[in-house]
Order: C-alpha cells, then sequence, then structure tokens
C-alpha cells in the first residue's frame, strides 16, 4: 500500500477558493484504479496549511494515475496554493485497522508527524513502533488507525499517520499519554527532526472507494 502526504501553503483569500476545489476537482478519485482514500483539513496551529493524506493499493497503480489522469485533476486548483509539497512512501506497518478507509471513513482529525532519524536509528524506531506506539496507541480512547510509512525509499525518513474520532481525543492522549510514550521509546535518541501536523479534518475533501464485504 502506498501512502501519500501532501502540504499546501494557502494564503488567507484563497482558502475558500482552495477548499472549494478540493472538495470539487478531487472527487472522482474514487473511479480510478487502484485508488483507496484521500482526507484533508486545515492544520490547527498553521491555518495556512492544507494537509491531505491520501493511499493507493500499490505503487505501479499510483504512477500510471500520476501519468495518465493526475493533471486532469490538478488542473483545477493550480491557482489556488502559494506551495506545495509532496511526499510519498511504503505503509510498512498499520495500527488497529488495517484497511485505513475502516478510519477515515470516522475520522474527525488527523495527526501526521514527519520524521527524520538519526544514521543507522531506523532499527531502533521500528522496534519502538511494534513495542510501545502499538500498544501506547491501541488503548487510547478515540483513536481510530495508524499507519507508518517509509517516505521515498530512504532509510532515515518516515511518516505515520494517526486518524482520531475529534480533537478532543487527540488533545487528551498528547497531554495525558503521548509524553510517556515518548521517553519510553526513547524518541530523542533517534529522531533527528519532527514536523507533526495535526489537522481537522474537511467532510467535503473526503473520497473513499468501498470496503470489500466480509
Amino acid at each position: 500500500m502506498l501512502f501519500k502526504l501532501i502540504v499546501a501553503t494557502v494564503p488567507e483569500d484563497l482558502r475558500t477558493k482552495f477548499s472549494a476545489s478540493q472538495a470539487s476537482a478531487w472527487s472522482g478519485l474514487d473511479s480510478v484504479p487502484g485508488f483507496l482514500a484521500q482526507v484533508g483539513g486545515w492544520e490547527i496551529q498553521e491555518e495556512s496549511l492544507a494537509v491531505i493524506v491520501a493511499y493507493w493499493k500499490n505503487e505501479q497503480l499510483y504512477a500510471d494515475f500520476m501519468r495518465q489522469q493526475h493533471d486532469s485533476f490538478a488542473d483545477h486548483q493550480r491557482e489556488t496554493y502559494s506551495a506545495l509539497k509532496v511526499h510519498t512512501g511504503h505503509v510498512i506497518m498499520t495500527i488497529k485497522e488495517t484497511d485505513p478507509r475502516v478510519a477515515i471513513a470516522e475520522a474527525g482529525v488527523v495527526r501526521v508527524s514527519d520524521l527524520i532519524l538519526r544514521a543507522d536509528s531506523s532499527p531502533l524506531f521500528l522496534a519502538m513502533q511494534f513495542d510501545v506506539w502499538r500498544p501506547g496507541l491501541v488503548s487510547s480512547g478515540g483513536m481510530l488507525g495508524n499507519t507508518v510509512s517509509r517516505l521515498g525509499r530512504l532509510p532515515d525518513r518516515f511518516a505515520s499517520a494517526t486518524f482520531w474520532r475529534n480533537s478532543d481525543a487527540l488533545q487528551n492522549f498528547l497531554e495525558t499519554t503521548y509524553p510517556a510514550l515518548s521517553a519510553q521509546a526513547k524518541l530523542k535518541d533517534h529522531v533527528e527532526e519532527m514536523v507533526a501536523y495535526h489537522a481537522r479534518l474537511e467532510p467535503s475533501w473526503r473520497v473513499l472507494t468501498p470496503q470489500p464485504g466480509p
């Protein structure tokens, strides 16, 4: 499964236009082969940022889309932002839900951590995902699902996306659980740099393909 992170810088006078075009221009993604889900919203602390995450079945189908169809979607939105950062990578771990569509369907907020690790720290980082973060997140009220992805095939670059039922659940986690988990996982020992985005999700930006039946 492929993960995609998009962070757009949107001038204040273009926020309404960006949001409208995000809702309309990308609604047809659900008919594109290999597409699974896309969702996003405005960063809570830095309102000039739009944070969007997407999931695709695999890299080949995503590459086909980028080559054949992407521009026809994106052209409707090009004049609505001043800067755009795009990162992709393979999902290497899921927590609570193996299919991110399950969490996305009910989520009100997403936290995305973009991490650069210290050299040769990825084994420790991944071990801590299993041993510390997985049980800590699963036991947190309102946590719907998480994916960990290795970005760009780089050995020291990762992204963690966690979907929460609402902002209160995320805030409670950050205040009461996150500090202890960070210390237990020795986060400062293996993370060189981390940027965390907290976005309140816009329902009109959500695009989901049907989940497979039982």
